[in-house]
């Protein structure tokens, strides 16, 4: 085989091993479409039984899809995408939550520690 044969031979395996490539992602894209079709509606119930409100609800569903689109791959169509994904929302709940307890518990302390210096002689 030639250098010309030989890299004729590579781009056409490449080309094929892209197309290929290409149509697995618009089948895994139709799949997670009809997921998300077929679930938003649990998904969203569960988002407000976890925050309280249909608004913040929304956008923990919406956080929550695109991280399991990022991982759609590993999940099996039988390996419960449902229960993965409601999974993945409490999960990312709870670090919000803490998240904002930890940001409000040092806005308290700053508060705290600019009125007791406000009030201590050395400070004034």
């Amino acid at each position: 085989m030639t250098g010309h044969e030989a890299r004729a031979t590579a781009v056409t395996t490449r080309d094929f091993v892209g197309a290929r490539q290409h149509e697995l992602g618009r089948g895994r894209d139709a799949a997670f479409t009809a997921f998300v079709d077929a679930s938003w509606s649990r998904l969203h119930r569960h988002g407000y039984v976890l925050t309280g409100s249909s608004v913040e609800a929304e956008e923990l569903v919406q956080e929550t899809l695109v991280k399991v689109y990022q991982a759609w791959h590993r999940i099996a169509p039988d390996g419960a995408p449902l229960a993965y994904t409601r999974t993945a929302m409490a999960r990312s709940h709870v670090s919000r939550w803490r998240s904002l307890t930890r940001r409000s518990a040092v806005e308290d302390r700053v508060v705290l520690d600019r009125t007791l210096a406000a009030g201590h002689p050395a400070w004034e």
